[in-house]
């Protein structure tokens, strides 16, 4: 749902400014409403057809249909198509691997081959690579092969910007931060978690999809044309905000005054009780450890771009069918949590 959001700001966005687009889905009803409500809003140049970019005999009925409705030239193309599965990468099976890699990786890879005759015979084009931050540096919850699969993504415009150069063919990378779009919506609408998010991110907000689309359409411009081999993160300045300390943990206070106390004994008491304090949020035993369930670890990740510095964590468990992470926190932290941390726990 996040890539159609995004590749429907974008098809608006060149439509705006006057360009033929073709477009695609794989869904055949969405795909006509969106067609309906363009031809609404005075976009008769944009056109579309069903397919699904996983199948390659698709994608090559695709490329026949381009070039016969571009006579055999095309300036643009942008390589949208996108999914994720997140599992911890043990729990990944080769089915999950290759329907990710296929839809991520593939598709685009092969799209780029099939539209490389009509793209040269065009003298000037242009191909611009949806990809994600998370091919760039850790973001919590992708999952392994997504990021692995815009890491993919963002090294083949550079190989390709190298090897088509001479074919006057520019090829950049866009890797968009956390954007509004429906897949987002249930983590930028939690609070606890858009606070935490909006910390690590110098602008304080998330992205609109219109500020994605109108950077691609830049890309495809005569104004662009020493640019190509790039990838260009649309994050806010996330991935430039390192390491450092975020609001919620420098005010947290250095102290050893913890809101609970356990031992390794009371730790391994009845399930019940585990429970309880566990969903609470921290759960401190000894002078250098704590117990965080999987959603305080995501947060603390997420806030501190992977707990450098702060928190290493040592492993993942299950105590009476419960999934806990124990962590270690550095000498210099002995903090309490504080209520912003804790809430997320709520069950």
């Amino acid at each position: 749902m996040s890539s159609l959001i995004i590749r429907c700001a974008i098809v608006e966005e060149l439509a705006r400014l006057g360009a033929t687009v073709h477009t695609c889905a794989w869904n055949e009803v969405q795909l006509n409403q969106r067609l309906s409500q363009w031809k609404t809003k005075g976009f008769h140049q944009v056109t579309g057809s069903v397919c699904d970019l996983v199948s390659k005999p698709q994608r090559e009925e695709l490329m026949y249909k381009v070039s016969s409705l571009f006579d055999g030239k095309l300036n643009i193309l942008i390589n949208n198509a996108g999914t994720n599965i997140s599992k911890p990468t043990a729990d990944y099976t080769a089915e999950d691997y290759s329907f990710l890699m296929g839809t991520n990786l593939e598709s685009s890879y092969n799209m780029c081959q099939l539209e490389h005759p009509l793209l040269k015979a065009s003298g000037a084009g242009n191909i611009v690579l949806i990809s994600s931050i998370a091919g760039v540096v850790l973001v919590g919850g992708c999952g392994s092969i997504y990021s692995a699969s815009k890491g993919a993504i963002n090294q083949l415009a550079k190989v390709l910007a190298c090897e088509w150069g001479k074919d006057k063919i520019r090829i950049n990378s866009v890797a968009p931060g956390f954007i509004r779009t429906p897949l987002t919506e249930d983590i930028l609408n939690n609070q606890t978690m858009l606070e935490a998010i909006n910390t690590r991110i110098p602008l304080g907000r998330p992205g609109e999809p219109e500020e994605i689309s109108s950077f691609v359409t830049f890309l495809c411009m005569p104004a662009a044309s020493y640019i190509t081999g790039q990838t260009i993160c649309i994050d806010g300045g996330m991935t430039g905000n390192g390491v450092s300390l975020c609001r919620q943990v420098k005010s947290m206070l250095v102290t050893r005054e913890l809101n609970i106390m356990v031992s390794c004994k009371l730790w391994r008491q009845e399930c019940e009780e585990i429970k309880e304090v566990a969903y609470r949020g921290f759960v401190y035993y000894g002078d250098r450890y704590a117990i965080l369930t999987p959603k305080m670890w995501l947060c603390m990740c997420l806030q501190e771009g992977g707990g450098v510095g702060i928190l290493k964590k040592l492993c993942l468990r299950i105590e009476h069918s419960i999934p806990i992470i124990i962590v270690e926190f550095s000498a210099y932290m002995r903090c309490a949590p504080t209520k912003s941390l804790t809430s997320i726990t709520d069950r």
